[in-house]
């Protein structure tokens, strides 16, 4: 059984095997379930079904994994930011510039934070 037929239980329907297709409001859509050998037949059996149980709840599982993705990337960048930089207990400021690493003292730290200050106002 390909991944396409174990989702949509017809073989009439199955396509190149990489994915699956869903009926959306009269549109027939295709969704990945993973590329063989990568996402196991196991894997792509509950993919599936998790496909199939947003469908039941009247959620797009295409624009589902969008978001997902979205939420995904968004922490990975927050969680980047959060990483490039950081004061130590004496305040002297270090953050990353691609793969340089800057380190003020905590002097310098001071005058930074004077002028950033001063320009905001």
């Amino acid at each position: 059984m390909t991944l396409v037929a174990c989702f949509c239980g017809s073989p009439r329907r199955v396509g190149n095997g990489g994915g699956s297709n869903i009926d959306m409001g009269g549109k027939e859509k295709q969704l990945s379930l993973g590329i063989y050998p990568e996402v196991s037949l196991t894997e792509a059996r509950e993919k599936r079904d998790v496909f199939r149980a947003l469908l039941k709840d009247g959620i797009n599982p295409s624009n589902h994994v969008k978001a997902e993705r979205a939420a995904r990337l968004s922490e990975e960048a927050r969680q980047l930011a959060a990483t490039r930089f950081s004061l130590s207990s004496e305040g002297a400021l270090s953050f990353l510039l691609g793969n340089r690493c800057l380190a003020l003292t905590s002097a310098e730290t001071v005058e930074l934070r004077s002028f950033l200050d001063a320009t905001r106002a």
